[in-house]
């Protein structure tokens, strides 16, 4: 079986935290660039001033421009590839945590079987077992309180019938009976609202 590297049809999953990630990265790279600068180039700038003869000081100044010429360009290459590594990086955080977000969106539409399943390159691994005991858990009570709905919903009738069957009815019992029925209809209602997973 052959791997392919470049599967994601996406490399930007969340790009303000990916981008953001990748600029602070540069930034930080370019601004220890220029304290190492710093660090190359003054001692030269002091060599120069102290220098009294002007082959030293042309020297001196050849070897000052030749590594401007060197170091800057490749401090810039390595900002840009180490910014590119941050964004692809950041897709292994930024992927987990928007498939989390989406998980949880479903959750709260009530699709208790969807399941979270992360690449293994991924970030946050310990996140897809807890997510999905969540679903697992979540679609258990569910499945059992509409059971209970049912089995109250059967004893209601059962009640309903039995109390009928009497000769003088009491309007009170038919008003709680029409108000467990009503209550029973809307869970029922909610019940079947409920998108399947």
């Amino acid at each position: 079986m052959t791997r392919r590297w470049f599967r994601r049809r996406n490399f930007l999953i969340h790009p303000a935290y990916q981008l953001t990630s990748a600029l602070t990265v540069i930034v930080y790279i370019l601004a220890y660039s220029m304290l190492l600068g710093f660090l190359i180039f003054f001692p030269l700038e002091w060599e120069f001033s102290a220098a009294v003869d002007f082959r030293e000081q042309l020297e001196i100044a050849q070897q000052v421009l030749r590594l401007h010429a060197r170091v800057w360009p490749s401090i810039l290459i390595i900002a840009l590839l180490v910014g590119v590594h941050a964004v692809l990086g950041a897709h292994r955080t930024a992927g987990p945590l928007f498939r989390l977000q989406e998980m949880l969106r479903g959750y709260a539409r009530g699709q208790f079987g969807l399941r979270m399943r992360l690449r293994r390159s991924d970030r946050f691994r310990e996140l897809e077992s807890s997510v999905n005991e969540l679903g697992a858990s979540l679609e258990e009570r569910w499945t059992r309180l509409e059971g209970r709905r049912e089995g109250v919903a059967k004893a209601a009738e059962a009640l309903r019938r039995h109390l009928q069957g009497r000769a003088a009815a009491d309007p009170q019992t038919d008003r709680l009976l029409a108000q467990v029925r009503d209550e029973l209809e809307a869970l029922r209602r909610e019940g079947e609202a409920r998108p399947a997973a």
